[in-house]
């Protein structure tokens, strides 16, 4: 990546300087880079602006009047502790660097401030910024996903594909259909039972197709814990890992029972 291109986009960046000569300077370039750039003059006032503004990289000297560099961001710290800090110090600022480690600083750079070392430091934080909203989007996704199957009629059931087809998770749907309690089903006591009343794994044509990395899709008829018959339509889909291995089946059906009795 060409650091000398770098726009952080989407971020916003909190630069805490009381040095003017050198805030003047360092602004100057960190805005062609960083289209939401926030500025303080000392930790107090850094403090307050990150309080209000919530920006996700915070860029600071370390010796400044009132709050220093390194009590702000130990603040800052409490309130976020996902926050991305750049300490830019001194050479004689050295004996900060244990307390700058046990605060949570991400990265250090030494003045005078080298433009390419700064922006490399800014971009491997950007990087975890981005990173990380990326894997909070997912686990909202995952979230909302398992909420929707949560409160789904439709039964969902997910089978390790090893030779015992240990059962990892059923909703509640697929409880109240066929009687059988996740709790059962995932402790083994009832995965035997249900198994082998279940028409579709207990068939060793369609078993082999799904074996064979195969989606198998179609109505079926089932018995429930009580031997009461039902008819189902759903799919059952092999997933893969990153190398191509099978490592789980998911079975996704409905019941179609009352459905068929009219046709």
């Amino acid at each position: 990546m060409n650091k000398e291109k770098l726009i952080i986009k989407d971020l916003k960046v909190l630069y805490v300087e009381d040095e003017p000569d050198i805030s003047e300077g360092i602004v100057e370039m960190l805005s062609r880079t960083i289209p939401d750039l926030l500025t303080a003059s000392n930790g107090i006032e850094g403090l307050e602006k990150f309080k209000e503004h919530k920006p996700d990289i915070i860029i600071t000297d370390i010796r400044m009047p009132g709050m220093n560099g390194l009590e702000m961001s130990r603040e800052i710290k409490k309130i976020e502790k996902n926050v991305q800090i750049i300490v830019t110090s001194a050479h004689s600022d050295i004996n900060y660097f244990i307390e700058s480690i046990e605060i949570g600083v991400n990265q250090y750079v030494l003045k005078p401030i080298v433009r390419q070392k700064l922006l490399e430091a800014i971009n491997k934080c950007y990087q975890v910024k981005i990173l990380e909203k990326k894997v909070n989007e997912q686990i909202n996704t995952i979230l909302k996903l398992f909420r929707a199957i949560e409160q789904s009629h439709s039964m969902i059931m997910i089978l390790i594909a090893d030779k015992e087809l240990k059962i990892e998770y059923v909703n509640p749907r697929f409880s109240e259909v066929t009687g059988y309690s996740a709790s059962e089903l995932l402790s083994g006591e009832a995965t035997f039972d249900y198994l082998k009343r279940n028409s579709i794994i207990s068939n060793e044509k369609i078993r082999k197709k799904l074996l064979e990395g195969k989606e198998w899709r179609g109505e079926y008829l089932n018995k429930k814990k009580t031997g009461e018959e039902y008819w189902e339509y759903g799919s059952f889909t092999p997933v893969k890992n990153e190398q191509g291995d099978i490592v789980s089946f998911v079975q996704v059906t409905e019941d179609i029972t009352e459905m068929k009795k009219v046709t």
